[in-house]
Order: C-alpha cells, then sequence, then structure tokens
C-alpha cells in the first residue's frame, strides 16, 4: 500500500488477485488467490478468486482484516471477529469475545483475545479416521501424530481448478492453476438460469447469452430465477388475436386466459359478437325497443335501434286533450266557439255554449256531473263517464250517443289506455341526449333554430321559453327529420300573435314537432302552435288560438274563447 493509500500488487494475476480497484485503503492483505482491503469509510473490499465466497466480504465496518488461503476473516469495530470464504476445517468459524488482531491461515485462523492478550486458534484440520484433508487438490494430507501435514504435490500434477472453462490444470506450488483454456463455445455453467445459456469464450471466462426469456411467447417473457421458467405473473395483458372471447390475461403458468364473451348483457342492439368487426353490433333487423309508442323497431347493426314510423291506422289511439289521472279534481274546459277536432278525455270535461269536439267526450271518474255540454254545444262522437251523470243543455248534442261503461266500455279504456301511457312516453323521450341546449330564452325577433343537421329525432333543450307577441320561432329540419323533440324545463309562454312553427320537414309541421313542458304553458290570444305540447303543469290556450297537434296535461287544460285545436298526432305517437 502506497504512502498515498492506494494499493499497487505484482506477482502472478490468473486469479485478479493483483488487480486492485481503485480508490484508497487503510490496510490490506494478501491470501493464496485473493485480495481484501479496508477502504477509509472500514467497508470491506476483495478481489480476485472467489471460488469460496472468501472475495465476498459482509457488510458493515472493520478495523483489520486477513486474507487466508481459501477464505478471509476481520476485525469489526466492535471486536468481535467475522469470517466468510471455505470454512471444511471451521477456520471460519471464529469464536466468540473480542479481539485486537486476527491472521487467516490455510485450514485455520488465529486471534490475540483483547481482554487478556491470549492467542486462540480455530479450525486448522478434519480429521476423519486419521486421515486429514484440507480440501487442496494440490496438497498430500497426512497426520503428523499432533496435527495435520500439508505436502504440497509435485508441479505439474493434474488437477481440477473447479472453472469448465479452463483445461490440462495443473499444481504449482501447492495450488491448483490452468494449463489453458477451453475453446469457445464450451459448455459451461454459473448456476443461474436468468442469464441464459452459458459458453466459455476461449480465455477461461463462461459467458452468457442473456435474459432466455426475451421475445418469448405471450404469457412466457418474465424471467424467473426461483423456478427457471418465463411464465408472466398472473394478470398480465395478453392476446389471443380474437374479440369474442373476451379480456385476454396470463394465468401465471404460461398460458393465455380468456374472460369470455364480451357482449353477454350488454345494452340492446349490442349483444351478438362479430368477431370480423371485433364489436357486438346485432345484426340489421334485430327486434329491439326505442320507447316510442307508434313506430316498427329494429337493429341498424351499427349498435343502435331505429323505429320506423308505423301507419297510424296501427297506432294506439290518440287523444287531443288528454288528462292524466290524479288525486285532485282536474277539467278540461272548452270555453264558447272552442273546437276541439278530435277526442277529450280526462276526469271532469265542461263544454261551453256552442264548444265542438269533434271525437268522443270521456270522463274517466264516476263524479256527479263530470261531463257537461253547454247550449249548442256538440260532441261528435260519443259521450262517456265512469259512471258519473252526463248534464246536456238546450240542444246540446252526443252524436254517438252518451252512458256509462258497458256499451261505451272500449272508448272509457281507450281514454285510460292514452292517459296511462302519456307518461311512459314522456319518460322514454326525457331520457334522449340533446342535441342543442339553451338557457332561458326570450325570442324578441323572428328566430330560427336549423337542426337539419341532426339527422332522425333531433332535441332541443331550454330552461324556459317565451316568444314576444308578434313573434316567430321556427324550427328547420331537413329531408331526413322525423320529429323534432323540444324539452323545456320551467314555463313555456307564448304572447298574442307569437308563434312556434316548423318548416323544412317531410310531412306536416304539426305531427312533427312535440314540446314537453316542466311547467306550465301559456298560449296567448291568437298565438299558434304547430306541435303537441305536453305540459306537467296546466295548459292555458287564449282566444282565437290555435294547435295544429295535440294538448296534453297533468293537471288543467283550458281552450279559450273560439281557440282551435286540430286533431293531428305527433307522428311517433
Amino acid at each position: 500500500m502506497r504512502p498515498d493509500g492506494t494499493v499497487e500488487c505484482w506477482g502472478g494475476d490468473w486469479g485478479g488477485q493483483a488487480s486492485p480497484p481503485g480508490g484508497t485503503f487503510l490496510q490490506v492483505s494478501a491470501g493464496a488467490n485473493h485480495t481484501c482491503g479496508i477502504r477509509t469509510d472500514g467497508t470491506v473490499e476483495c478481489w480476485g478468486d472467489n471460488s469460496y465466497g472468501q472475495s465476498t466480504p459482509p457488510g458493515g465496518t472493520f478495523t483489520q482484516v486477513s486474507g487466508g488461503a481459501q477464505h478471509t476473516c476481520g476485525i469489526r469495530t466492535d471486536g468481535t471477529v467475522e469470517c466468510w470464504g471455505a470454512n471444511w476445517a471451521g477456520q471460519a468459524s471464529p469464536p466468540g469475545g473480542t479481539f485486537t488482531q486476527v491472521s487467516a491461515g490455510a485450514p485455520q485462523t488465529c486471534g490475540i483475545r483483547r481482554t487478556d492478550g491470549s492467542v486462540e486458534c480455530w479450525g486448522g484440520f478434519l480429521v476423519v479416521g486419521c486421515r486429514c484433508d484440507d480440501g487442496n487438490a494440490c496438497t498430500e494430507d497426512s497426520w503428523g501424530g499432533t496435527q495435520c501435514v500439508y505436502a504440497p504435490l509435485p508441479d505439474g500434477t493434474a488437477c481440477d481448478d473447479g472453472n469448465t472453462c479452463t483445461v490440462n490444470d495443473q499444481c504449482q506450488s501447492g495450488t491448483c492453476q490452468p494449463g489453458g483454456f477451453a475453446p469457445a463455445g464450451t459448455s459451461c455453467d454459473d448456476g443461474l438460469y436468468c442469464n441464459g445459456t452459458d459458453t466459455c469464450d476461449g480465455s477461461g471466462t463462461c459467458l452468457h447469452s442473456g435474459d432466455p426469456c426475451v421475445g418469448g411467447a405471450q404469457c412466457n417473457q418474465s424471467c424467473n430465477e426461483a423456478q427457471d421458467n418465463c411464465f408472466d405473473p398472473p394478470g398480465t395483458p395478453c392476446d389471443d388475436g380474437l374479440y369474442c372471447n373476451g379480456t385476454d390475461t396470463c394465468d401465471g403458468s404460461g398460458t393465455c386466459l380468456h374472460s369470455g364473451d364480451p357482449c353477454v348483457g350488454g345494452a340492446q342492439c349490442n349483444q351478438s359478437c362479430n368477431e370480423a368487426q371485433d364489436n357486438c353490433f346485432d345484426p340489421p333487423g334485430t327486434p329491439c325497443d326505442d320507447g316510442l309508442v307508434c313506430t316498427a323497431d329494429s337493429c341498424d347493426g351499427a349498435g343502435s335501434c331505429l323505429g320506423t314510423p308505423l301507419p297510424s291506422a296501427q297506432c294506439p289511439k290518440g287523444y287531443v286533450l288528454l288528462e292524466a289521472p290524479s288525486s285532485a279534481v282536474a277539467t278540461v274546459e272548452v270555453r264558447r266557439n272552442g273546437q276541439a277536432l278530435g277526442a277529450v278525455c280526462g276526469e271532469s270535461v265542461r263544454l261551453s255554449r256552442l264548444a265542438q269536439v269533434g271525437g268522443d267526450a270521456v270522463v274517466q271518474t264516476s263524479d256527479s256531473y263530470g261531463l257537461s255540454l253547454g247550449v249548442q254545444a256538440r260532441v261528435g262522437g260519443a259521450c262517456v263517464t265512469g259512471g258519473g251523470t252526463i248534464s246536456l243543455a238546450a240542444s246540446a248534442q252526443c252524436v254517438g250517443g252518451q252512458g256509462s261503461p258497458g256499451a261505451f266500455g272500449q272508448v272509457l279504456s281507450d281514454c285510460i289506455g292514452a292517459a296511462d301511457l302519456a307518461d311512459v312516453r314522456r319518460g322514454a323521450l326525457m331520457a334522449l341526449p340533446a342535441d342543442q341546449t339553451f338557457g332561458a330564452v326570450t325570442v324578441a325577433s323572428d328566430t330560427t333554430v336549423d337542426v337539419s343537421g341532426f339527422g332522425g329525432v333531433p332535441v332541443i333543450d331550454y330552461q324556459s321559453l317565451v316568444v314576444k307577441p308578434n313573434k316567430t320561432l321556427t324550427i328547420q329540419g331537413g329531408g331526413g327529420t322525423q320529429a323534432v323533440v323540444v324539452r323545456v324545463a320551467g314555463d313555456l309562454r307564448l304572447r298574442p300573435g307569437a308563434k312556434i312553427v316548423g318548416a323544412g320537414m317531410s310531412g306536416a309541421p304539426g305531427s312533427r314537432i312535440l314540446i314537453l313542458v316542466g311547467g306550465q304553458a301559456s298560449l296567448g290570444r291568437t298565438s299558434r302552435v304547430e306541435g303537441t305540447v305536453y305540459a306537467l303543469g296546466e295548459i292555458e290556450a287564449g282566444r282565437s288560438s290555435g294547435v295544429e297537434g295535440a294538448l296534453v296535461s297533468m293537471t288543467r287544460i283550458a281552450l279559450g274563447r273560439s281557440a282551435v285545436v286540430n286533431h293531428v298526432p305527433w307522428v311517433l305517437w
């Protein structure tokens, strides 16, 4: 060791024992084919032969180190001795207690105790039937009467240094030295699986081909040294190239498992697995339900339910003025000269002087005077109640007859059925996603909302909607527009002369627009709506107002003097 703490070695270096690392040391000790030293931080570093672990020191700090033939011992900073390497004669099994100095020999070690300065030794020989064995193939071992004697064998005696990449090993000065190197490509084995196939490099070193799992089959790409295999851990993603057997994950044994058909339990029109397209779209024509009553429904082959409007003759009977049952007594009022050209259905129905109903007038309940007709009022169909009295003023008419359930049971059933369907239909339409969304809107000048680019049934949402006097809100559709749903969360108010109309749609606009109102609907004097209005609150249609559709309410409908509601059901109802 030089004064600056660096280490320099010379002499034989077949095991690397004379090739010290860089850096500085406090102390150094050379063994047979290895060397160890204490660095300035107290840790031990060794180099050279490591056949028995003699060059693999433990962690921690030391004050002195000594290299033996095939083992090493050192004194830790607390005075205890620790040894590593060969231990066939007990030379690496120190006693307890503390020491001030230690010296490692061949198969024995001695130390000076700190407490009294006495010398204690351990190891030295193994006696088996009076024969000694130091584990060195290049010594002749014998019992000398009091101890084992290890005489070096003649130089040139054949031996085995344990390295499969050396050949013609011979004893030299009592140690086994290589006589040459095995040819490159000769098999060797370092005992490890995960560094790959081992072969000699032709210079005495065993080389390794690298991780044997790289590029392996799926689920066989993670090297496991403990089990000598390449199995990926359970849950590692894999892919068998198939869609219809579900998500693929490794099982931990080299196999790719599958979760099963991904389409089972899917939404309607998305329950048939299509391997060619990696989707769950049911074939075109598969039956489905779009939630609308008057449509023939089937899957379109792209995951959606397509509804085609049915002919009016195949749709459930519609009611122009429809009031669903409630706990409160509610009325449908058609005032003087008012006209409802379709049927009227409610919990009570009252027609004023000269009012007209084109179809049936039906009262669902048995309340007295639930159905009353004023002077010259006219019902073009039947006047029917659930058991209550029918009151007719002078010249009033029920052209189709009158009575309670019995002969008119189907008429009453139609009314109740229409009322029951109203809420179901509304719920399905409220669940549709919006194509355009607005806040609280006041239409102060003629305005057009263009929905022509949204396909079959566009949906428009308003927080509230007011159309000022004599102004027009136009819903502009296109050739592909089946119908339009306008949803108003709050109130709908049309001032006198205001209009909501449709344009650009195939068919009459009155059958194409449906306005769902969460609050009240107020249709001012001479106002006009091309479409059906369905309100949870009451509907008030002012004098001379016109509706080219139907009125539906959960509470009260009042049709003003000379107001007209044409029987034009919404096309998808």
